[in-house]
């Protein structure tokens, strides 16, 4: 003879989940409190999609919708990406800046920081870990093989030897861009889940 299972709802993307359960299986946070549900469905300010009226976080994006509930980088939306604090405040700096990690689309929140936030943002993308910057400096598309993005390494090797016979060496140059995308490759490996 089965029960049926009892359920919760989760105060920070407004799920249903098991009653015992103390981690969201939506969203991933922990659960701390039981908070007022409130029915109906809103639309996520950052990604714009409908979620319900109750959540605190959106359940698409990962993004708190109320800066109160912030968590820092070490939980929320980066809690489960295996890699260490460096990359972790390089991923939320990402995350501010563009979408999905594609370098060329930026996050409309973006326009609305301040010049110094948006330095700050850059600062922290490239100069956080310095070290790791260096490293895609110098060692170009094998620091994307070192990574585990074995794809991009491919094809931007490809590239850059296709360039070099067209231009007669010159296209050897493509090699510093390296550092300039590997931490957006890099997010979106660890962060989506794909390369491309």
């Amino acid at each position: 003879m089965t029960e049926e299972m009892q359920t919760k709802t989760c105060p920070y993307c407004g799920e249903e989940i098991n009653i015992n359960a103390i981690k969201c299986k939506h969203c991933g946070e922990f659960i701390e409190e039981k908070k007022e549900e409130v029915s109906g469905t809103k639309i996520c300010p950052f990604c714009g999609e409908e979620i319900l009226a109750s959540a605190i976080k959106c359940k698409h994006c990962g993004e708190f919708l109320d800066e109160s509930t912030k968590r820092n980088v070490t939980s929320g939306k980066f809690a489960r990406v295996d890699v260490n604090d460096k990359w972790k405040k390089r991923f939320k700096a990402i995350d501010g800046q563009v979408i999905d990690g594609e370098w060329w689309s930026f996050n409309p929140q973006f326009w609305k920081t301040t010049l110094k936030e948006r330095w700050d943002m850059g600062c922290t993308i490239y100069f956080s870990d310095f070290l790791s910057t260096l490293a895609a400096f110098f060692f170009g598309t094998f620091y994307y093989l070192f990574k585990g993005m074995w794809l991009k390494f491919f094809v931007y090797s490809a590239l850059i030897l296709i360039i070099a016979a067209l231009t007669g060496g010159t296209g050897s140059a493509f090699w510093v861009i390296c550092p300039a995308l590997a931490p957006y490759d890099y997010y979106r490996l660890k962060v989506l889940g794909k390369q491309w």
